[in-house]
């Protein structure tokens, strides 16, 4: 099993046991997107691709969000630490 698809069924095994998903006119519950996901099937390897693009868009933002912040407070830092040297 690749690694993707290990991943995206263990978030699968975390997840409530009353999610459905619909797709077109077709119901999906957890037990049938995991069983999707192991056999390999139209569905499952693009529910794992939709996975994996969803994981690395959260990691993304989240890493963005932080540099944003820490570029934040480091200006802050530099904004006091010229305001105690002017007062020197």
């Amino acid at each position: 099993m690749d690694d993707k698809k290990e991943l995206v069924l263990k978030r699968l095994d975390k997840m409530s046991g009353n999610i459905v998903l619909y797709f077109g006119d077709k119901r999906y519950t957890k037990n049938d997107i995991i069983r999707e996901v192991e056999q390999d099937t139209e569905f499952g390897k693009k529910f794992v691709e939709l996975q994996i693009k969803y994981i690395k868009f959260t990691k993304d933002f989240i890493y963005k969000n932080h540099a944003i912040q820490c570029k934040k407070e480091i200006n802050k830092l530099i904004a006091e630490g010229e305001h105690i040297l002017k007062c020197l």
